[in-house]
């Protein structure tokens, strides 16, 4: 739930796209994204006033959702995530380091132990 510059995706014709805004107001239900090397939703780069709900999540290489805040993890300044709320199954890991996130169910991984970055 992020914004990426043209050309990032490839589409099934060969078009080249990508995204001007970050995800908003998006209603993500009925998913499922499973065996990922590292998030399985990744809430990001400004992403806000969007709706998680009722989406499979497992075996994920680092956590089933996270919410970020502030990051520089792919070379460059992605905005905190603010104001999303995400409704968990139990047994799905969630990482909150956004602002204004509203997380019920799942397990939320503590980020004292585990810091935001």
């Amino acid at each position: 739930m992020c914004k990426v510059p043209t050309p990032s995706f490839l589409l099934p014709d060969g078009s080249l796209v990508g995204s001007k805004f970050s995800g908003t107001k998006w209603l993500v239900r009925n998913n499922v994204s499973t065996n990922n090397f590292t998030a399985g939703y990744l809430v990001i780069d400004g992403a806000n006033n969007n709706l998680l709900e009722n989406n499979d999540a497992g075996n994920n290489g680092t956590y089933d959702f996270e919410i970020v805040g502030d990051s520089e993890r792919f070379g460059f300044l992605t905005p905190f995530a603010f104001n999303n709320t995400l409704h968990a199954k139990p047994g799905q890991t969630v990482k909150n380091c956004g602002v204004n996130s509203i997380i019920t169910g799942g397990i939320l991984v503590n980020t004292t132990l585990d810091p935001c970055n």
